[in-house]
């Protein structure tokens, strides 16, 4: 006898009976959680007699002020509930949002806590008759599901066009004979709205590129089944796993010969492939062999979610929506995921993922994190988790910052409390900065600025639960220095309280600031200018940079009174290097030409071109007395000599990752001959790149050295907030 009900601190289960009896339940209870549960502890206390209790209830949940409890994540359609949806005989044949205990969507409906179908957007469609008896049903494989919905009941699905709903007697009939045609339509998922067109259709996909100025960035596509998905692309083991898990992220596969139009994903040798998630998507699904789904938004902005944000694609973007009454209260992009050495590595942690809490000992106090500006996410850590919000975007767009501070106060809703204190990044100009230093006057809460390059670091020390000081290998396109230069290609020594900077790619000139980032030609001009001088830098222009910007504005800009911004940016060494490979001059999105050169590598073993290791011109800040930096000088001067010798583009790209492997064993060998450290962490955005992680890898376990990567958090800045949490919480720490 007994009870049990939902509070904001879990699951509180009261039992009377013979202790030998409630022992052997417990144990059962332990073995039989589902797939998509699982218990973290479980405290047991005596209780005095329960009066009048002769049976076991399911009491009303109980709702207070402070939050520890896990928010379940948004769970992939189960096998049960995919039988029923194509069983003709079911009730539920054919039904778009059919869900139930152990799938559906859980994070994004959640308006209150704790987790009650009155306290998410399912409360506002009463259950019809069939369906309350199911849910009242111990027996019932729906017994207690709070998402429980039929089409009596609903939320139903509907088609809509930018003047109103379309009369079709199966909406989802006619949104594939649109598709069919070319048309794009706009498809409501669980975190918010995918634009979607037929994935072999070169003029829908063109017209989808245009209308959402993404003119190079990958599209991903959704298949119906593994088989599909192997068809197109190289699916291993752990891929296989990776497509058909509860999360359902899409996954980067190698590409198989094109059978697929090239420009899905121009210049990149890998495909983004999910398989269906929802019960709709797979009603979609199956009559075709790709589909196009990308996030319902302009490039680099938030995904849209309500229907002000349908109102926004419909027409400019899509010209059909396939939408239904079921409200998004917390909105989510698709999750990304990358297989390097055998194992899974999030590239964008979001739904599926995202709110399951990651492991941080901060001890009692309340942390907010807000992440960097790009690839933006923000997190709270209260007591022993770390809550993260999924992906948010770029905060240079309003409707990212309006997001940003959604995502903020969202955190302090359902936990009830401030934080005492908040970490950010230390740019001055970040908007995410910005908004701490707000929020720290508004609260009263201490602020905590970290470096970005340390808060990568810290990342994976946090991730691994490790408090020890470690070598850090932090590669990325942009951080700002304690120096006041543009780091990116950094050696530390990092704990989460500290760093000394022990080493890093020489600076060079960034030649009209932000802009080299998006005019790549110019950081290249730059690195030949000042590597060789402007005779030479000219020359090679000429003959292998045409039609470009001017040099002669580079020339004149370095010359001037005015100093552009100097950078060890590993991540505009891959941008400048892939100019010279012939790719893209100006570029369209983050790494576009970073991910053309891997793109290139055949994994042939090639030497790398001559690396110099000197003492640093002059010491900032935090710079070890004995702090080294990587002249690239013989890396120009050997991919031009192989250019010139009319070598293959793919050797030079195999030979420049060899390169880069060798400047980061080189570069590890120094600073453990100077501290006796054996422990590697790499981290930052140009790992990502799977062909450097593994090369690094190989060179480092063999030589000696423990790797440590960073697989749970992305290791671009969307693992930053991580990393500066636990920065934060080691200073608060050491303060008592």
């Amino acid at each position: 006898v007994g009870g049990v009900r939902n509070t904001c601190h879990g699951v509180e289960l009261i039992l009377g009976g013979h202790h030998n009896t409630i022992r052997v339940f417990l144990n059962e209870l332990v073995q039989s959680v589902p797939a998509t549960g699982r218990i973290e502890h479980m405290i047991e206390e005596p209780t005095d007699p329960i009066p009048g209790c002769e049976s076991f209830s399911i009491a009303t949940s109980i709702s207070e002020e402070t939050l520890e409890v896990v928010i379940p994540p948004d769970q992939a359609t189960c096998a049960d509930c995919l039988r029923e949806l194509f069983d003709p005989a079911n009730r539920r044949f054919g039904y778009a949002l059919i869900t139930c205990t152990v799938c559906g969507p859980r994070y994004s409906i959640i308006e209150k806590l704790p987790y009650d179908r009155e306290r998410t957007a399912m409360r506002r469609f009463p259950l019809c008759e069939q369906c309350r008896a199911e849910y009242e049903a111990p027996n019932d494989r729906r017994f207690h599901a709070e998402t429980i919905a039929c089409a009596a009941c609903g939320p139903n699905v509907h088609l809509i066009s930018p003047s109103g709903t379309v009369a079709a007697a199966d909406p989802i009939l006619a949104a594939v004979d649109l598709l069919r045609v070319g048309r794009i339509v706009a498809i409501k998922g669980i975190g918010g709205y995918h634009l979607a067109c037929d994935a072999r259709n070169e003029s829908a996909i063109g017209e989808l590129r245009r209308r959402k100025r993404r003119p190079h960035k990958p599209f991903a596509i959704m298949v119906s089944d593994l088989e599909l998905a192997s068809q197109f692309c190289e699916v291993g083991e752990v891929e296989a796993r990776l497509l058909r898990s509860v999360e359902a992220p899409i996954v980067l596969l190698k590409r198989r010969e094109p059978m697929l139009p090239d420009m899905l994903a121009p210049d990149n040798n890998r495909l983004g492939i999910m398989l269906p998630y929802t019960p709709l998507q797979h009603l979609l699904a199956r009559h075709f062999d790709a589909l196009v789904m990308t996030s319902g938004n302009v490039t680099d902005e938030p995904i849209r979610y309500t229907e002000q944000g349908l109102r926004d694609l419909l027409g400019p973007i899509a010209d059909f929506a396939l939408t239904h009454p079921r409200e998004i209260a917390n909105p989510s992009d698709d999750p990304v995921v990358v297989v390097q050495s055998d194992e899974s590595v999030l590239i964008r942690r979001a739904r599926g993922y995202v709110p399951t809490p990651l492991s941080l000992d901060i001890g009692g106090t309340a942390i907010l994190s807000v992440g960097a500006d790009l690839k933006n996410t923000c997190a709270f850590a209260l007591g022993p988790r770390v809550y993260s919000s999924p992906h948010i975007g770029d905060l240079e767009y309003p409707a990212a910052f309006r997001r940003h501070v959604e995502e903020i106060e969202r955190f302090t809703k359902w936990f009830g409390l401030r934080p005492v204190a908040i970490a950010c990044d230390m740019h001055p100009g970040y908007f995410s900065t910005q908004n701490a230093h707000k929020l720290a006057r508004q609260w009263g809460a201490q602020l905590v600025e970290v470096q970005h390059h340390h808060a990568h670091v810290a990342a994976c020390l946090a991730e691994h639960g490790l408090s020890e000081e470690i070598i850090g290998v932090a590669f990325d396109g942009t951080g700002y220095g304690t120096d006041g230069a543009i780091w990116g290609g950094e050696f530390l020594v990092a704990s989460p309280g500290r760093f000394r900077r022990f080493g890093h790619l020489a600076y060079h000139s960034l030649p009209s600031g932000e802009q080299s980032i998006h005019e790549p030609w110019r950081a290249l001009a730059a690195y030949l200018i000042e590597i060789f001088g402007s005779k030479r830098a000219r020359s090679v222009f000429q003959a292998h940079v045409p039609a470009v910007g001017d040099i002669q504005e580079v020339i004149s800009g370095l010359a001037g009174p005015i100093r552009p911004p100097r950078t060890s940016s590993m991540g505009r060494l891959f941008d400048a290097v892939g100019v010279l490979l012939g790719f893209p001059p100006e570029i369209s999105f983050e790494a576009q030409n970073a991910t053309a050169v891997e793109s290139l590598c055949q994994g042939v073993p090639l030497p790398p071109y001559d690396i110099e290791m000197g003492a640093t011109e002059s010491l900032g800040p935090d710079d070890d007395r004995d702090c080294f930096e990587i002249s690239l000088w013989g890396l120009f001067e050997g991919t031009l000599a192989d250019i010139e010798a009319g070598c293959e583009r793919e050797v030079i790209a195999d030979r420049f990752h060899a390169t880069v492997v060798e400047t980061i064993v080189r570069g590890c060998r120094h600073v453990r001959e100077r501290t006796g450290l054996a422990r590697v962490a790499l981290s930052g955005g140009c790992f990502a790149n799977t062909v450097l992680v593994e090369g690094a890898c190989s060179r480092l376990g063999g030589d000696g050295f423990e790797v440590l990567l960073r697989r749970h958090v992305p290791p671009n800045d969307g693992g930053i907030a991580l990393g500066q949490l636990a920065v934060a919480g080691e200073r608060l720490r050491a303060k008592g």
